[in-house]
């Protein structure tokens, strides 16, 4: 048999958060930052899960199912393992994706994982990565009780996204933009706890119904994703003004949500040209996430001063082109 392996990228969410899960279109790009997932046969029957996120090895027929439903990876197995009918197989995770980092490490994990299944049990990796991504969707959906998959569906296809979802016929539309213009003006800094998405972003979701903010929100979400396309298209400082009041915009509506991270917009906010030459935003499930900053380098010095005295430090990986990938290894 095959030795199979599947790596996926991390994610980013430029805009659209929370306002995707309504409709609304966002963009999301991918890291140069993997998850990969190797499947091997072994001489023992069962399903043996072996990964760097922690220390034992999880014998999946004698594992709890209630542990198996709320771990991603635990998840994943169990769906394909029944699906395609597989048995005396190892399943082998390395992850570089920090989970506090809100870089789709689920996400990864799931659709990784799902990917070296199947082709492990086919014995190819000619595979339709997206019609994978959606089982993926479905898998967080059941756990999550909410997703969009806007991450499955960017990491399977990798580069910079601009997605309309349909829920009804998963995933609409979606097109991949020319990434170069997001190097060199959008930063990514980590440092936070993380902000699970199933509670942090639960807790959100529930605020933005009881306020009735939903239709808020979307219209300014549609506007900092127009105003993402606009300036990565055009380039210009003009753009780049539009670009931070959209950002403002956005970020007005959401400093009441529960748990923003306040003391991170007044640490940036009164800085040489805050939402003028350069913004901040945060990203994903929220502020406990990794956090973008705006602009051209030279003009945020004083703002990485700022965040690195606070604990906070630039991601150090670019951004890339590459999706999810499989291929067959040595074994």
């Amino acid at each position: 048999m095959k030795v199979m392996r599947a790596r996926i990228p991390g994610k980013v969410m430029l805009a659209g958060e929370y306002a995707v899960l309504n409709g609304g279109p966002c963009l999301a790009l991918t890291v140069d930052r993997w998850l990969q997932v190797t499947v091997r046969s072994q001489e023992q029957a069962g399903f043996s899960v072996r990964t760097n996120l922690w220390p034992e090895v999880v014998e999946l027929h004698t594992a709890d199912p209630y542990a198996i439903q709320a771990e991603p990876l635990l998840q994943a197995c169990d769906e394909a393992g029944r699906r395609l009918q597989l048995d005396r197989v190892r399943v082998d995770v390395h992850s570089d994706l920090t989970i506090a980092h809100g870089l789709g490490s689920s996400s990864a994990v799931r659709l990784a994982t799902l990917m070296a299944l199947q082709a492990f049990a086919e014995q190819t990796a000619d595979l339709d990565t997206v019609s994978l991504a959606r089982i993926a969707w479905n898998l967080q959906r059941e756990q999550q009780l909410f997703a969009s998959g806007y991450d499955v569906l960017v990491q399977s296809v990798g580069g910079l996204v601009h997605w309309e979802p349909d829920y009804t016929q998963w995933p609409g539309r979606f097109e991949r933009l020319p990434l170069a213009p997001a190097h060199g003006w959008v930063h990514v800094f980590v440092g936070g706890q993380g902000a699970p998405t199933a509670s942090f972003g639960g807790r959100v979701r529930r605020w933005l119904a009881a306020e009735g903010l939903e239709d808020d929100l979307g219209r300014r979400s549609h506007r900092l994703v127009e105003a993402f396309a606009q300036h990565f298209a055009l380039g210009e400082r003009s753009s780049l003004r539009e670009l931070c009041t959209a950002v403002r915009e956005h970020r007005q509506l959401f400093v009441a949500a529960p748990s923003y991270p306040h003391r991170l917009l007044e640490l940036l906010s009164g800085l040489p040209g805050f939402d003028e030459t350069w913004t901040f935003k945060t990203t994903g499930a929220g502020g406990e996430d990794a956090i973008l900053l705006i602009g051209e380098a030279f003009g945020l010095g004083a703002a990485e001063t700022a965040l690195l005295t606070h604990g906070w430090r630039p991601l150090g990986a670019r951004f890339g082109e590459q999706g999810a990938c499989l291929e067959e290894i040595e074994s």
